[in-house]
């Protein structure tokens, strides 16, 4: 389920909810404040839990929040004591303590405005970016409280300080995206509006991102036995690739299992440095892993909303093609409809008169009903035509798609004394959108008697042991007025998307346009 797109409903800070959830952080905060204390160096922590929260609650329910999470956490350290110090200094905790809950606010609020995404359009991706600059901002904002700190007395140089700061932002990052994505996963579960995220947790790619796996440790397993120490570079390429192809959250169940091997696997012989490199490497493996698969999943999404404008597209293309038809189409209803309104009126007068024959009143009766089955049929065959599309690829038989396009196009034809012929059989199914290609057929059909007046056009069916086909021939007289461009590349295009080729070639003064497609089974999911 695509869980980060799903919107709660507007919440205000001084609502009852709203003043719950600043009651749920500030009790969150002293709980996973004081559990950092674990993974502290100097004045920093490595793993900073509570930054995870913050990122949540201020990504779902807005950034209006910062500000009562930052007091939240100000009253917290009152309650503990800490702002029991000199005015000056006193002052210099608080801004330390209100700064990063601030600074996590205005980097949501900077991407949001960056990316001009909608709630309700926001993606794995946009989240992805987040993570990493709401932490970012924060660790900048942090930045004066590093030097006027008096616990920095405890680091001697510029430069030491510089890597406290690292320091946070590392704890920060690897808080927010260790604990961000499933705390907001279950916040999302209460939405009744969960969106449905691309489904890619197929077998073989399942497989292949254990493979990736597999193969980052043997490799980390041979630098390690090479006495290289932990090496978890190769874990970063695995990530990626497995965000790529299995989407944020496979990315991130590998970057968490890395980063709680860092956090809770290490040896406490290990020196500071190391633990420090370590836990950076994780930091850059969980924002890699994530980053890929928001972008795999936006790629999804955006060719997801192509195909769908296509289908807008192709709709209304038939609705033009339908419209173009209407004087030969209401000419071929009009005259069944007339022959039926004349042997009714024969039935009733010979009815009142007590004149009527048997076998005459059988004849009659058979041309109504061959009469109206007819024209029954062509009204639904039209009605499909026009109607509008969802419906997901399918196995079809290219035979029925050439039977519904020629009956379409009839009335058109007969227009344009064209004779329409079918050679060839084909039962073999492909995969597609039947609908769409009796579009795609119907579009070289009126281009062709379009540009044969009075002479024949031919569908030819057939296949091969791997392809089925469907080509249409003609022996152009006339150039076409509106010559063959939208619909010729509509037609393409759908021949296309159903895993064919779109070809047109010359024999002699024969034109011939030929739609190849695999012949496949269908894969379900």
């Amino acid at each position: 389920m695509d869980l980060d797109r799903a919107q709660p409903p507007k919440t205000y800070v001084l609502s009852p909810f709203g003043l719950g959830l600043i009651a749920t952080y500030a009790f969150l905060f002293a709980v996973l404040h004081s559990l950092a204390r674990a993974w502290g160096i100097t004045i920093y922590s490595l793993w900073y839990p509570i930054a995870g929260v913050r990122f949540a609650f201020l990504w779902r329910y807005g950034a209006k929040f910062a500000w009562p999470f930052a007091l939240a956490e100000l009253l917290v350290q009152a309650l503990w004591g800490r702002l029991d110090k000199p005015p000056i200094e006193a002052l210099v905790f608080g801004l330390s303590v209100v700064l990063p809950p601030l600074g996590y606010g205005l980097g949501i609020r900077v991407v949001r405005a960056a990316l001009k995404e909608k709630p309700e359009k926001e993606t794995a991706l946009s989240m992805a970016i987040a993570m990493a600059v709401a932490p970012a901002v924060a660790a900048s904002f942090s930045l004066p409280w590093a030097f006027l700190d008096q616990r920095a007395s405890l680091i001697s140089h510029v430069v030491d300080r510089l890597a406290a700061i690292l320091t946070f932002l590392i704890g920060d990052v690897l808080g927010v995206l260790l604990l961000a994505p499933p705390l907001l996963w279950a916040l999302a579960l209460r939405s009744a509006k969960s969106r449905h995220a691309p489904k890619r947790l197929t077998t073989p790619r399942v497989f292949e991102g254990a493979a990736a796996v597999v193969l980052a440790f043997l490799v980390s397993w041979v630098a390690y036995s090479a006495e290289l120490g932990v090496r978890l570079e190769p874990f970063v390429l695995a990530t990626v690739w497995i965000g790529l192809r299995l989407g944020p959250w496979a990315a991130w169940s590998v970057a968490a299992s890395t980063a709680l091997y860092v956090l809770f696997g290490l040896p406490t012989a290990t020196p500071t440095a190391d633990r420090v490199e370590l836990h950076l490497l994780a930091a850059c493996i969980a924002v890699a892993g994530y980053l890929a698969g928001g972008y795999s999943d936006a790629e999804i999404r955006h060719a997801a909303e192509i195909a769908q404008r296509d289908r807008l597209l192709f709709q209304a293309e038939r609705l033009k093609t339908l419209r173009a038809m209407s004087v030969a189409i209401i000419h071929e209803i009009s005259q069944p409809l007339s022959t039926l309104a004349v042997e009714a009126k024969h039935l009733r007068e010979a009815s009142q008169a007590g004149s009527i024959e048997e076998e005459d009143f059988k004849f009659t009766a058979q041309l109504i009903e061959r009469k109206s089955s007819s024209l029954a049929e062509l009204v639904r065959t039209l009605r499909r035509f026009g109607a509008r599309t969802t419906e997901p690829a399918t196995l079809i038989a290219l035979s029925d798609v050439v039977n519904e396009a020629v009956l379409v196009v009839q009335s058109e034809a007969k227009a344009l004394k064209v004779r329409l012929e079918i050679d060839g059989a084909s039962r073999e199914q492909i995969v597609g959108n039947a609908l769409e290609l009796q579009q795609a057929l119907v579009n070289l059909l009126r281009n062709a008697m379009s540009a044969s007046p009075g002479t024949s056009v031919m569908v030819r069916l057939g296949s091969t042991p791997a392809r089925a086909f469907f080509a249409v021939e003609n022996t152009p007289t006339v150039t076409p007025a509106d010559g063959m461009g939208v619909g010729l590349i509509i037609a393409r295009t759908i021949v296309e998307a159903s895993g064919g080729e779109l070809r047109r070639s010359e024999i002699g003064s024969r034109v011939i346009y030929r739609a190849d497609f695999p012949i496949k089974a269908f894969e379900h999911g």
